[in-house]
Protein backbone atom coordinates (compact mmCIF):
# COMPACT_ATOMS: atom_id res chain seq x y z
CA UNK A 1 0.00 0.00 0.00
CA UNK A 2 1.10 3.59 -0.61
CA UNK A 3 0.28 7.12 0.40
CA UNK A 4 -2.05 7.35 -2.60
CA UNK A 5 -4.23 4.54 -1.21
CA UNK A 6 -4.58 6.38 2.09
CA UNK A 7 -5.36 9.71 0.42
CA UNK A 8 -8.06 8.28 -1.85
CA UNK A 9 -10.92 8.57 0.70
CA UNK A 10 -10.16 12.31 0.82
CA UNK A 11 -11.43 12.79 -2.74
CA UNK A 12 -14.72 14.57 -3.32
CA UNK A 13 -17.41 12.09 -4.36
CA UNK A 14 -17.84 11.97 -8.13
CA UNK A 15 -14.52 13.60 -8.98
CA UNK A 16 -13.31 10.55 -10.93
CA UNK A 17 -16.43 10.63 -13.12
CA UNK A 18 -15.81 14.10 -14.59
CA UNK A 19 -15.21 14.38 -18.32
CA UNK A 20 -13.85 16.95 -20.72
CA UNK A 21 -11.03 19.46 -20.81
CA UNK A 22 -11.01 21.93 -17.95
CA UNK A 23 -12.94 25.14 -18.47
CA UNK A 24 -14.93 25.77 -15.28
CA UNK A 25 -13.69 28.19 -12.62
CA UNK A 26 -15.31 29.64 -9.50
CA UNK A 27 -16.11 32.81 -11.47
CA UNK A 28 -17.82 30.98 -14.37
CA UNK A 29 -19.66 28.70 -11.93
CA UNK A 30 -21.32 31.42 -9.83
CA UNK A 31 -23.85 32.55 -12.45
CA UNK A 32 -27.67 32.55 -12.13
CA UNK A 33 -28.32 29.53 -14.34
CA UNK A 34 -26.04 27.35 -12.19
CA UNK A 35 -25.89 28.67 -8.61
CA UNK A 36 -28.38 30.50 -6.39
CA UNK A 37 -28.13 32.03 -2.94
CA UNK A 38 -29.56 29.50 -0.51
CA UNK A 39 -29.39 31.15 2.93
CA UNK A 40 -29.60 34.46 4.68
CA UNK A 41 -26.11 36.00 4.49
CA UNK A 42 -24.57 36.36 7.93
CA UNK A 43 -21.32 38.01 8.93
CA UNK A 44 -19.42 34.75 8.62
CA UNK A 45 -20.68 33.71 5.20
CA UNK A 46 -23.53 32.14 3.24
CA UNK A 47 -24.53 29.04 1.25
CA UNK A 48 -25.20 28.45 -2.46
CA UNK A 49 -27.64 25.92 -3.94
CA UNK A 50 -26.59 24.14 -7.14
CA UNK A 51 -29.50 22.57 -9.03
CA UNK A 52 -27.32 20.14 -10.97
CA UNK A 53 -25.29 18.47 -8.22
CA UNK A 54 -22.98 16.80 -10.78
CA UNK A 55 -21.58 20.21 -11.63
CA UNK A 56 -19.97 20.51 -8.19
CA UNK A 57 -17.37 17.76 -8.67
CA UNK A 58 -16.84 19.10 -12.20
CA UNK A 59 -15.98 22.51 -10.77
CA UNK A 60 -13.52 21.10 -8.23
CA UNK A 61 -11.94 18.71 -10.75
CA UNK A 62 -11.25 21.56 -13.17
CA UNK A 63 -9.89 23.76 -10.39
CA UNK A 64 -7.73 20.97 -8.90
CA UNK A 65 -6.30 20.13 -12.32
CA UNK A 66 -5.51 23.78 -13.00
CA UNK A 67 -3.53 24.14 -9.79
CA UNK A 68 -1.76 20.79 -10.05
CA UNK A 69 -0.37 21.57 -13.51
CA UNK A 70 0.89 24.91 -12.16
CA UNK A 71 2.48 23.11 -9.19
CA UNK A 72 4.37 20.56 -11.26
CA UNK A 73 5.32 22.85 -14.13
CA UNK A 74 6.82 25.31 -11.64
CA UNK A 75 9.56 22.78 -10.87
CA UNK A 76 9.77 20.96 -14.20
CA UNK A 77 10.91 24.05 -16.11
CA UNK A 78 14.60 24.60 -15.38
CA UNK A 79 16.06 28.07 -14.78
CA UNK A 80 19.60 27.26 -13.63
CA UNK A 81 22.58 28.41 -15.68
CA UNK A 82 26.15 27.10 -15.41
CA UNK A 83 27.40 30.68 -15.58
CA UNK A 84 25.69 31.36 -12.21
CA UNK A 85 26.31 28.23 -10.13
CA UNK A 86 25.50 29.94 -6.82
CA UNK A 87 22.19 31.49 -7.89
CA UNK A 88 19.39 30.02 -5.75
CA UNK A 89 16.81 32.83 -5.65
CA UNK A 90 14.46 31.67 -8.39
CA UNK A 91 14.77 28.01 -7.47
CA UNK A 92 13.51 28.80 -3.97
CA UNK A 93 10.69 30.98 -5.29
CA UNK A 94 9.64 28.26 -7.72
CA UNK A 95 9.66 25.74 -4.88
CA UNK A 96 7.43 28.01 -2.84
CA UNK A 97 4.90 28.56 -5.61
CA UNK A 98 4.86 24.87 -6.45
CA UNK A 99 3.93 24.08 -2.84
CA UNK A 100 1.38 26.92 -2.81
CA UNK A 101 -0.31 25.55 -5.93
CA UNK A 102 -0.08 21.96 -4.65
CA UNK A 103 -1.97 22.84 -1.46
CA UNK A 104 -4.64 24.59 -3.54
CA UNK A 105 -4.99 21.44 -5.66
CA UNK A 106 -5.11 19.05 -2.69
CA UNK A 107 -7.83 21.10 -1.04
CA UNK A 108 -9.91 21.18 -4.20
CA UNK A 109 -9.67 17.41 -4.60
CA UNK A 110 -11.41 17.27 -1.22
CA UNK A 111 -14.01 19.86 -2.19
CA UNK A 112 -12.40 22.85 -0.46
CA UNK A 113 -11.29 26.04 -2.18
CA UNK A 114 -9.62 29.15 -0.83
CA UNK A 115 -10.44 31.82 -3.37
CA UNK A 116 -11.31 35.46 -3.85
CA UNK A 117 -14.86 36.51 -4.76
CA UNK A 118 -14.71 39.64 -6.93
CA UNK A 119 -17.01 42.60 -6.52
CA UNK A 120 -19.18 41.86 -9.57
CA UNK A 121 -20.15 38.40 -8.31
CA UNK A 122 -20.90 39.77 -4.84
CA UNK A 123 -23.08 42.49 -6.38
CA UNK A 124 -25.16 39.84 -8.14
CA UNK A 125 -25.45 37.72 -5.00
CA UNK A 126 -26.48 40.77 -2.97
CA UNK A 127 -29.29 41.43 -5.45
CA UNK A 128 -30.54 37.90 -4.80
CA UNK A 129 -30.17 38.45 -1.06
CA UNK A 130 -32.22 41.66 -1.12
CA UNK A 131 -34.97 39.84 -3.03
CA UNK A 132 -35.13 36.54 -1.13
CA UNK A 133 -33.62 37.45 2.25
CA UNK A 134 -34.38 41.13 2.90
CA UNK A 135 -32.65 42.60 5.90
CA UNK A 136 -29.62 40.32 5.75
CA UNK A 137 -25.99 41.30 5.76
CA UNK A 138 -24.21 42.31 2.58
CA UNK A 139 -21.88 39.77 1.02
CA UNK A 140 -18.43 41.34 0.93
CA UNK A 141 -15.90 40.91 -1.83
CA UNK A 142 -12.78 39.20 -0.57
CA UNK A 143 -11.30 35.84 0.32
CA UNK A 144 -13.51 32.86 1.14
CA UNK A 145 -13.16 29.22 2.06
CA UNK A 146 -15.63 27.29 -0.06
CA UNK A 147 -16.65 23.79 0.99
CA UNK A 148 -18.67 21.14 -0.81
CA UNK A 149 -20.58 18.43 1.03
CA UNK A 150 -20.48 15.00 -0.59
CA UNK A 151 -23.77 14.17 -2.35
CA UNK A 152 -25.25 17.50 -1.28
CA UNK A 153 -26.21 20.18 -3.86
CA UNK A 154 -24.85 22.99 -1.72
CA UNK A 155 -21.66 24.99 -1.27
CA UNK A 156 -20.81 26.87 1.91
CA UNK A 157 -18.80 30.11 1.83
CA UNK A 158 -16.82 31.17 4.91
CA UNK A 159 -15.45 34.70 4.83
CA UNK A 160 -11.68 34.89 5.39
CA UNK A 161 -11.15 38.58 4.69
CA UNK A 162 -10.78 39.44 8.36
CA UNK A 163 -7.68 37.26 8.82
CA UNK A 164 -5.36 39.96 7.49
CA UNK A 165 -2.87 39.72 4.66
CA UNK A 166 -3.59 38.55 1.13
CA UNK A 167 -4.41 35.31 -0.65
CA UNK A 168 -1.15 33.62 0.39
CA UNK A 169 -1.62 34.33 4.09
CA UNK A 170 -5.24 33.18 3.87
CA UNK A 171 -4.29 29.86 2.27
CA UNK A 172 -1.50 29.09 4.73
CA UNK A 173 -3.80 29.93 7.64
CA UNK A 174 -5.87 26.92 6.53
CA UNK A 175 -2.89 24.55 6.27
CA UNK A 176 -3.10 22.81 9.62
CA UNK A 177 -6.90 22.65 9.52
CA UNK A 178 -6.69 20.85 6.20
CA UNK A 179 -3.93 18.56 7.47
CA UNK A 180 -6.15 17.64 10.41
CA UNK A 181 -8.97 16.86 7.99
CA UNK A 182 -6.59 14.77 5.90
CA UNK A 183 -5.41 12.65 8.84
CA UNK A 184 -8.94 12.28 10.24
CA UNK A 185 -10.20 10.93 6.93
CA UNK A 186 -7.15 8.69 6.57
CA UNK A 187 -7.67 7.12 10.00
CA UNK A 188 -11.46 6.90 9.70
CA UNK A 189 -11.43 5.00 6.39
CA UNK A 190 -8.03 3.30 6.27
CA UNK A 191 -7.50 0.89 3.40
CA UNK A 192 -4.27 0.02 5.21
CA UNK A 193 -3.97 0.88 8.90
CA UNK A 194 -0.18 0.79 8.83
CA UNK A 195 0.02 3.13 5.81
CA UNK A 196 -2.53 5.46 7.43
CA UNK A 197 -0.49 5.62 10.64
CA UNK A 198 2.64 6.35 8.60
CA UNK A 199 0.89 9.26 6.90
CA UNK A 200 -0.25 10.60 10.28
CA UNK A 201 3.36 10.38 11.49
CA UNK A 202 4.60 12.28 8.42
CA UNK A 203 1.99 15.00 8.85
CA UNK A 204 2.98 15.33 12.51
CA UNK A 205 6.63 15.62 11.48
CA UNK A 206 5.68 18.25 8.90
CA UNK A 207 3.74 20.24 11.51
CA UNK A 208 6.71 20.13 13.89
CA UNK A 209 9.00 21.38 11.14
CA UNK A 210 6.68 24.28 10.27
CA UNK A 211 5.95 25.19 13.90
CA UNK A 212 9.65 25.01 14.70
CA UNK A 213 10.22 27.80 12.20
CA UNK A 214 7.44 30.09 13.41
CA UNK A 215 4.20 28.51 12.21
CA UNK A 216 2.20 28.57 9.00
CA UNK A 217 3.38 32.04 7.99
CA UNK A 218 6.95 30.72 7.73
CA UNK A 219 6.79 29.62 4.10
CA UNK A 220 5.46 33.00 2.97
CA UNK A 221 8.05 34.82 5.11
CA UNK A 222 10.90 32.89 3.49
CA UNK A 223 9.47 33.59 0.03
CA UNK A 224 9.13 37.29 0.85
CA UNK A 225 12.64 37.50 2.27
CA UNK A 226 14.06 35.88 -0.88
CA UNK A 227 11.82 37.68 -3.35
CA UNK A 228 11.53 41.16 -1.88
CA UNK A 229 14.32 41.63 0.66
CA UNK A 230 16.80 39.59 -1.40
CA UNK A 231 17.91 37.81 1.75
CA UNK A 232 19.67 34.50 2.47
CA UNK A 233 22.45 35.45 0.05
CA UNK A 234 20.25 34.06 -2.72
CA UNK A 235 21.17 36.76 -5.24
CA UNK A 236 24.47 37.96 -6.67
CA UNK A 237 27.02 38.46 -5.13
CA UNK A 238 25.63 35.72 -2.81
CA UNK A 239 27.03 37.20 0.38
CA UNK A 240 26.17 35.26 3.58
CA UNK A 241 24.72 32.45 1.52
CA UNK A 242 24.06 29.40 3.71
CA UNK A 243 23.21 26.82 1.08
CA UNK A 244 24.19 25.72 -2.42
CA UNK A 245 22.10 25.05 -5.49
CA UNK A 246 22.85 21.32 -5.68
CA UNK A 247 21.51 20.59 -2.21
CA UNK A 248 18.42 22.74 -2.80
CA UNK A 249 17.63 20.96 -6.07
CA UNK A 250 18.25 17.59 -4.42
CA UNK A 251 15.71 18.24 -1.67
CA UNK A 252 13.11 19.85 -3.93
CA UNK A 253 13.38 17.00 -6.45
CA UNK A 254 12.03 14.61 -3.83
CA UNK A 255 8.52 15.72 -4.77
CA UNK A 256 8.64 13.03 -7.46
CA UNK A 257 9.00 10.34 -4.79
CA UNK A 258 6.85 9.23 -1.87
CA UNK A 259 6.14 11.88 0.83
CA UNK A 260 8.20 9.85 3.30
CA UNK A 261 11.29 10.53 1.14
CA UNK A 262 10.57 14.27 1.10
CA UNK A 263 10.49 14.33 4.91
CA UNK A 264 13.68 12.36 5.48
CA UNK A 265 16.47 14.92 5.12
CA UNK A 266 17.05 15.61 8.81
CA UNK A 267 18.66 18.93 7.89
CA UNK A 268 19.10 21.90 10.23
CA UNK A 269 19.62 24.48 7.46
CA UNK A 270 16.54 26.70 7.24
CA UNK A 271 16.52 26.89 3.44
CA UNK A 272 16.76 23.12 3.14
CA UNK A 273 14.00 22.74 5.73
CA UNK A 274 11.95 25.16 3.63
CA UNK A 275 12.59 23.00 0.56
CA UNK A 276 11.73 19.88 2.56
CA UNK A 277 8.35 21.33 3.60
CA UNK A 278 7.61 22.41 0.02
CA UNK A 279 8.63 19.01 -1.38
CA UNK A 280 6.36 17.23 1.11
CA UNK A 281 3.27 19.16 0.01
CA UNK A 282 4.10 18.75 -3.67
CA UNK A 283 4.73 15.04 -3.17
CA UNK A 284 1.32 14.59 -1.51
CA UNK A 285 -0.27 16.26 -4.52
CA UNK A 286 1.83 14.24 -6.96
CA UNK A 287 1.04 10.90 -5.28
CA UNK A 288 -2.70 11.40 -5.18
CA UNK A 289 -2.86 13.01 -8.62
CA UNK A 290 -1.13 10.04 -10.27
CA UNK A 291 -3.68 7.75 -8.60
CA UNK A 292 -6.55 9.99 -9.67
CA UNK A 293 -5.33 10.07 -13.28
CA UNK A 294 -5.25 6.27 -13.30
CA UNK A 295 -8.77 5.95 -11.86
CA UNK A 296 -10.46 8.72 -13.87
CA UNK A 297 -12.35 8.53 -17.15
CA UNK A 298 -10.21 8.51 -20.35
CA UNK A 299 -11.47 12.03 -21.16
CA UNK A 300 -11.18 13.42 -17.63
CA UNK A 301 -9.54 16.84 -17.17
CA UNK A 302 -6.81 15.10 -15.16
CA UNK A 303 -5.83 12.86 -18.06
CA UNK A 304 -6.13 15.64 -20.62
CA UNK A 305 -3.97 18.10 -18.67
CA UNK A 306 -2.03 17.00 -15.57
CA UNK A 307 -1.54 13.48 -16.92
CA UNK A 308 0.04 14.73 -20.13
CA UNK A 309 2.32 17.04 -18.19
CA UNK A 310 3.50 14.26 -15.89
CA UNK A 311 4.12 11.99 -18.88
CA UNK A 312 6.98 14.35 -19.80
CA UNK A 313 8.92 13.53 -16.63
Amino acid sequence: MSTADVLRPLWLAGITECKGARKTTIETFLIPKIAHLNSLPVQGGFTIFVANQKMIPELFSHEADRFSTAAFESLLVETTKPEFPRSIGWILIRGYYSAFFALHSLMRLHGWACTRLPKDICTRLNKDASLYFPGGNKIEAGLYLIKACNRNPELSFQYLGGKGGGSHEALWSLLFGFMKELTNVAMKNPVDAEAAQELVRLVSQFRELVNGNGGTTWLTKVRNRVNYSHGYGAWHPYQQSTCDVDRIINVLSRWKDQPSVAMSTGTSDELLQFCEACAFLISLCHSTMKDLIYRSKPTSPFRLSTGRLLDKI
